[in-house]
C-alpha cells in the first residue's frame, strides 16, 4: 500500500481517497492468524495504525490538490478607429498598459482586468514601448527622445535619460533598467531613479534590440543582428557582467521570458515566427532550452510590443497585421487608393511617376505599370532619397551613405563614410549636395551636407546641442526646412542655404511639428502635428522668407515608426496628392488569456 501511494506515475496511484479507503477496509477485514508470540500482535497493531495514518494522509492529499483552473479567453474591445501601438501586462497580473492611437493622439491608457474602463495617463503623449517595474508600481516608456517612467495610477512623469528611438526596455529587481535605441543599436543601462547611462558589455560591431531580463536579473534575452538573414541574426542570451553571449534561436524577432512556477526551474521563452506566437521551454539553472517548440497563439503579429505574458496571463493584439501600406489622400483626407506594401520611409521621384521605399531593402515602384524594382536586397539600406534627375538613389547603409542607380544596375557607391549613424534626407535640386542627419556621441543629431562630387567634405547645416533632423531642400534650393527640439518640443524651422551666421531663422509650426515637406512649386510648407494632423502653411521665399498661420487639412493616420523625427513617412506628388504610410487594419481588440500555462518541458 505504501509503495502504491508513492508510485511516480499518477495513473499507478489510487485515483481517490475512496479507493484507498476501500483497500484499507479490505485489508482489515481479512482474518489474521493467531500470533504465536505477543510481539506479532504488537507488529500487527503497528501496521494497522500505519494504514490508518496513510488513509488520513491520502485524504488530505486528494482533497488538498485542486484541479487546474480552466483556461479562459476574453477580448478587450477598444474604441472605434483606434489601434494598439504596444502593450505590457503588470507583473502582478492586474493591469494592462496599452499605447493606444486614437484620433491621432498616441498615449498610454491603463486597463485594470477587473474594470471596464480605459484610463489615459496624462503626460504620456507620444509614448511607445511600455514596460513595468518588477513591483508593478511604475511604467517605463519612450517619448520625446527620452526614457521616462510614471506611476501606474498616474502623476508626474519622471525623465530618466536620453533615448533617441527606443527599441524596448526591461527592469530588474535590483533597480537596473536596460534599454536599446534605434540610434545606437546597443544595450545600455540606467538606474531606475535616473542618472548616468552606461554601456552593457557586448561583442563589438553587433546590433542589439529589445532586451528582456531573466529572473536572475543578470542574464537577458536580446534580438541581435543588423538585419534579417545576417549570420548573427537571432535571439541571444547575454549577461550584464560579461560580453560572452550565446544564440538560442535563429529567429530575428523580439523575445520575452515567462518566469517558472513555484518550485520549478523551467521558464518559457516567447517569440514570434511568421505571425505566430511560439513558446520554448527554458531551464533557468542550466540557462539552455529544455524542450520542444509549441505554438501559443495564431495571428498575434511579429512586431515587438504586440504581445506580453507573465505566469498565468497572456495578452496579445488579435488579428493585427504588421504590414503597412502606401495610401493616397487628397487635401480633404479622402482615401484615393493604395499603392502597395510599405516600409517606414517613402520618397516620390521628381517626375512623380515612381516612389522609392525601404521595403525588404531599397525598392522602386512604378505607379503606372505597377512594376517593382529591387535596388538592394536583404533589408540593406534605409531612408532612400532621389537625385533631382531621377537616375540615382542615395540611402543609409552600413558604414555611411551610398548611392546606386535607380534601375538597380551596378554596385552601390560609398559617398560619405562614417562610424556613426548617417541618414540622407534630401538631395538639392541642382544635384550638388545631399543633406543628411548624423548621430553624434551623446545621442544628439546634427544636420549635415556633403558635395556629391569633388572632395565630398561634409559641412554643418545646423549644429547645436539639440537634435536637428529631417532637413528638406526647397524647390529652388535656396532654403531648408528642418525639425529641431531645442525648445523642448519638436518644431519646424526654415533657414537659408547655404547656411550663414547672419542668415536668419523662421519658426513655421505652432505647438509642435515634424516631417516637413515643400509643395512642388514652393508656395506651401506641410508638416505633421503632434496629433498626426496634416498641417499646411502658405509661404513666400522672395525677397525674404515669410510663412502664414498653419492650418489643419486632415487626420493622416500616419504610422508610428518609433521616432517621429526619424524617417520621412509621407511625401507629396506633383499633382498635389499626399502619399502616406498608414495602417489599413480596422481591427481593435486585445485577447487576454487567463490561467494561461506555458508549454512544459519534455
Amino acid at each position: 500500500m505504501v509503495k502504491r501511494c508513492l508510485e511516480t506515475a499518477p495513473d499507478d496511484r489510487w485515483q481517490s481517497a475512496r479507493d484507498l479507503e476501500w483497500e484499507l477496509r479490505s485489508v482489515l477485514s481479512v482474518p489474521a492468524a493467531t500470533p504465536a508470540r505477543p510481539r506479532y500482535w504488537l507488529l500487527s497493531a503497528a501496521f494497522t495504525l500505519l494504514a490508518l495514518l496513510l488513509a488520513g494522509v491520502a485524504l488530505i492529499y486528494f482533497k488538498g490538490t485542486p484541479e487546474r483552473p480552466a483556461t479562459v479567453r476574453m477580448s478587450i474591445l477598444l474604441p472605434e478607429k483606434s489601434r494598439v501601438q504596444s502593450l505590457a501586462m503588470s507583473p502582478d497580473g492586474r493591469e494592462l498598459a496599452i499605447v493606444l492611437v486614437q484620433e491621432g493622439k498616441q498615449q498610454i491608457q491603463a486597463r485594470a482586468l477587473d474594470s471596464l474602463e480605459l484610463v489615459p495617463l496624462a503626460g504620456t503623449e507620444g509614448a511607445a514601448s511600455p514596460f513595468w517595474s518588477p513591483d508593478s508600481r511604475y511604467i517605463g516608456f519612450f517619448a520625446d527622445a527620452k526614457l521616462k517612467k510614471i506611476e501606474r495610477g498616474g502623476g508626474p512623469v519622471q525623465t530618466l535619460c536620453d533615448a533617441l528611438g527606443g527599441w524596448g526596455g526591461t527592469w530588474n529587481r535590483d533597480g537596473d533598467i536596460l534599454f536599446s535605441t534605434d540610434a545606437l543599436g546597443t544595450v545600455q543601462r540606467v538606474a531606475a531613479s535616473g542618472g548616468a547611462v552606461t554601456d552593457v558589455p557586448h561583442e563589438q560591431g553587433t546590433i542589439q534590440a529589445y532586451p528582456f531580463f531573466l529572473p536572475d536579473g543578470e542574464h537577458y534575452l536580446v534580438r541581435r543582428g543588423r538585419l534579417l538573414g545576417a549570420p548573427d541574426a537571432g535571439i541571444w542570451l547575454n549577461s550584464i557582467k560579461s560580453s560572452r553571449a550565446r544564440r538560442i534561436l535563429p529567429d530575428y524577432t523580439s523575445a520575452e521570458f515567462v518566469e517558472p512556477g513555484a518550485g520549478s526551474q523551467m521558464g518559457t521563452v516567447l517569440f514570434a515566427r511568421d505571425g505566430t506566437l511560439m513558446a520554448l521551454p527554458f531551464d533557468t539553472k542550466r540557462l539552455e532550452p529544455a524542450g520542444s517548440l509549441a505554438p501559443v497563439a495564431q495571428r498575434a503579429g511579429s512586431a515587438a510590443g504586440r504581445w506580453n505574458a507573465i505566469r498565468g496571463f497572456l495578452a496579445y493584439v488579435s488579428g493585427h497585421g504588421d504590414t503597412w501600406k502606401y495610401v493616397w489622400r487628397d487635401r480633404q483626407g479622402r482615401n484615393l487608393g493604395v499603392a502597395g506594401d510599405a516600409g517606414v520611409a517613402v520618397s516620390i521621384s521628381p517626375d512623380g511617376n515612381r516612389l522609392v521605399g525601404d521595403y525588404h531593402g531599397i525598392r522602386v515602384l512604378d505607379f503606372a505599370q505597377g512594376q517593382r524594382t529591387q535596388v538592394t536586397f536583404g533589408n540593406v539600406g534605409q531612408d532612400p532619397v532621389w537625385s533631382p534627375d531621377g537616375r540615382w538613389i542615395a540611402f543609409a547603409g552600413i558604414g555611411g551613405i551610398y548611392r546606386k542607380a535607380a534601375s538597380g544596375a551596378g554596385i552601390s557607391e560609398l559617398l560619405c563614410p562614417g562610424k556613426s549613424l548617417m541618414v540622407p534626407k534630401s538631395w538639392s535640386p541642382d544635384g550638388r549636395f545631399i543633406m543628411y542627419a548624423q548621430l553624434n556621441p551623446g545621442s544628439e543629431v546634427d544636420l549635415m551636407a556633403i558635395p556629391v562630387e569633388g572632395d565630398r567634405k561634409p559641412f554643418a547645416v545646423v549644429q547645436t546641442p539639440a537634435n536637428e533632423d529631417q532637413g528638406q531642400f526647397s524647390p529652388d534650393g535656396q532654403w531648408v526646412a528642418y525639425t529641431s527640439n531645442e525648445s523642448g518640443v519638436s518644431e519646424v524651422y526654415v533657414i537659408p542655404f547655404p547656411p550663414t551666421a547672419d542668415g536668419g531663422r523662421w519658426l513655421v509650426s505652432k505647438g509642435g511639428g515634424v516631417m516637413p515637406r515643400w509643395r512642388r512649386d514652393g508656395k506651401e510648407l506641410f508638416y505633421i502635428s503632434p496629433d498626426n494632423q496634416m498641417m499646411a502653411a502658405d509661404v513666400t521665399t522672395k525677397p525674404v522668407f515669410r510663412s502664414g498661420d498653419p492650418h489643419s487639412l486632415f487626420q493622416t493616420g500616419i504610422v508610428d515608426t518609433g521616432i517621429r523625427t526619424g524617417p520621412m513617412s509621407w511625401d507629396i506628388g506633383r499633382d498635389g496628392r499626399f502619399l502616406i504610410i498608414s495602417e489599413t487594419s480596422t481591427e481593435a481588440s486585445i485577447t487576454v488569456v487567463l490561467n494561461w500555462r506555458p508549454v512544459e518541458s519534455k
